[in-house]
């Protein structure tokens, strides 16, 4: 276990200029570098520094190294705030508002400086080692109905995250089988610049589609609709996703709360909602509504987080069901798919009434 006193940032920027920057910021807080270096000469070893709590990344074209991105999802145990580096001019109102909210963000991830300790830094927990095999392999042979093409879609859920969600939401997805027939809306805290690269991460190594420009598009089992960062969306009564023309309410685009609410109203008890690691109280409120109309809310364990909080806040509104680390959610959620089916199947007598 890494010493709290040992906790450090990593910094990854594809220009000097942003790289000085951030250094000299991240350093005049208190906090320790670890790493300071352009994308292209980041390793695998580095990723896994054990020491690294938080990974600050500011890429001009994020298109460009989507592997690396790939990899520091997959492979480093500590959050990655992606664009939160993104920095205004120097000396303007809101070059203030960028360091306090990039500072508030790192206290929160691994604490206060080790010069300004009151009390010991909270250590980031890494993943778990040792969870119940629920891999896609020891799910695939789980009996489903078949689906015709262009049935109606019916069963959606929405997957909220923040702050190492998504780490958390792509362990999800990977431990998932072939023609689950369910739909996800991920609202996922995010800079819009990522959603892109986050669509591309995500749709890697299991069997779901990713679209991550999902205005007018019909709903479809085995797809993941990433809810835009820019404005808000609904769902219509034909399972159309409309573009509301408007922004979101609230601190948090796009919001988890009013995804949730959006998505429940529309599907009702055949909806659920998943709380993934993340910072802040999205989506707490709108769970009481889902649970109300039949819906079913998990979260992700709050050991298995990179930042519990808002886990946390959902679980104490009381409408949590289930909680597991990511894998485990999965292996949950085909089990839980598979008795509606089961349940909806007429027995015999019913068919020869």
């Amino acid at each position: 276990m890494v010493d709290v006193t040992e906790v450090q940032v990593g910094i990854i920027a594809d220009t000097s200029l942003q790289r000085h920057i951030l250094s000299h910021t991240i350093t005049a807080f208190g906090y320790k570098i670890a790493l300071n270096l352009a994308p292209e000469r980041i390793t695998t070893d580095q990723i896994e520094h054990d020491k690294i709590g938080v990974w600050l990344v500011d890429l001009s074209d994020e298109d460009e190294w989507v592997d690396l991105i790939d990899l520091l999802v997959e492979r480093s145990d500590a959050p990655v705030l992606f664009g939160d580096s993104n920095v205004p001019a120097p000396e303007t109102p809101a070059y203030r508002r960028w360091e306090k909210r990039l500072l508030q963000k790192i206290e929160n991830i691994i604490g206060k400086p080790v010069s300004d300790l009151q009390e010991q830094i909270p250590v980031l927990t890494a993943k778990p080692a040792n969870v119940q095999n629920s891999s896609r392999s020891a799910l695939s042979d789980i009996a489903l109905a078949t689906r015709a093409e262009g049935e109606a879609v019916e069963r959606v859920w929405v997957l909220g995250a923040s702050l190492g969600g998504p780490a958390a939401v792509k362990d999800f997805l990977d431990c998932l089988p072939q023609n689950l027939p369910v739909a996800f809306v991920l609202a996922q805290h995010i800079d819009g610049g990522f959603q892109k690269v986050l669509a591309q991460v995500l749709g890697r190594d299991n069997h779901f589609a990713i679209c991550d420009g999902c205005d007018n598009k019909v709903i479809q089992y085995g797809t993941v609709y990433i809810a835009p960062v820019e404005h808000e969306i609904d769902i219509s009564h034909d399972g159309r996703i409309i573009n509301q023309g408007k922004v979101w309410q609230g601190p948090y685009a796009p919001s988890i709360d009013q995804v949730i609410q959006n998505v429940s109203r529309r599907y009702g008890p055949s909806s659920g909602a998943i709380i993934f690691s993340g910072m802040g109280s999205d989506g707490a409120e709108a769970v009481v509504e889902m649970k109300k109309s039949g819906g079913i809310i998990w979260t992700q364990s709050i050991e298995t987080c990179a930042n519990s909080s808002m886990p946390e806040s959902v679980r104490e509104t009381g409408c949590v069901s289930y909680s597991a680390p990511p894998q485990q959610l999965a292996f949950q959620l085909v089990e839980y798919i598979r008795k509606q089916e089961k349940d909806a199947i007429p027995t015999k007598d019913c068919l020869e009434e």
